[in-house]
């Protein structure tokens, strides 16, 4: 039996997969720019956030397509289990499922939002556009509505930080980062 080929998520899935990667090789480029020129420390935690959010977006685009009805996602969880107690591995097509859609999303979404609580007031302002659909909660959009809105706000978090560091002086990398920073005390 030959299986239906759902050409929108196709175009959606080539699509947003390459724009995920372009800015996943500007995150790149940026954090070497960074580390040669200009970031404070917290600047430094900001690329950090946004390294796991891009790892994240960029595995949820395969899923997008997944339902996220709570049924359906907890059934696809106890595989998940199931499987991961059984192999004591994961692979790509073990994730192909709603609670890994979920997972990966949601990530990207914890991440995105502290990478923006920690970025200076006058940078909030100019986001604030695209960082809307960071305030929606998981249950008001689901599967490639959910994915779009990270993807946007991801994206613009880059180019946020982007201009941003090229404002602010140089400071060193130290250990003590974390303990100037009242987030992570």
């Amino acid at each position: 039996m030959r299986k239906i080929v759902d050409e929108e998520f196709i175009s959606f899935l080539v699509t947003h997969r390459a724009q995920i990667q372009e800015a996943i090789r500007k995150l790149y480029f940026l954090s070497h720019r960074d580390e040669q020129l200009t970031g404070g420390t917290t600047e430094r935690v900001v690329r950090g956030l946004l390294v796991g959010a891009s790892f994240s977006l960029w595995r949820a685009v395969f899923t997008a397509s997944q339902p996220l009805d709570q049924p359906t996602n907890i059934d696809q969880s106890l595989k998940f289990l199931k499987n991961l107690i059984e192999t004591n591995a994961v692979a790509f097509q073990a994730e192909q499922n709603s609670w890994a859609f979920g997972y990966y999303i949601n990530n990207a979404r914890f991440r995105l939002r502290a990478a923006y609580d920690l970025l200076p007031e006058d940078v909030k302002e100019r986001y604030l556009s695209e960082y809307q659909p960071l305030m929606i909660s998981a249950h008001q959009l689901l599967g490639i509505d959910a994915y779009k809105a990270m993807h946007v706000s991801f994206l613009a978090l880059v180019d946020l930080l982007d201009s941003h560091l090229a404002t602010v002086p140089y400071v060193p990398w130290s250990p003590n980062v974390l303990k100037t920073n009242p987030t992570y005390e």
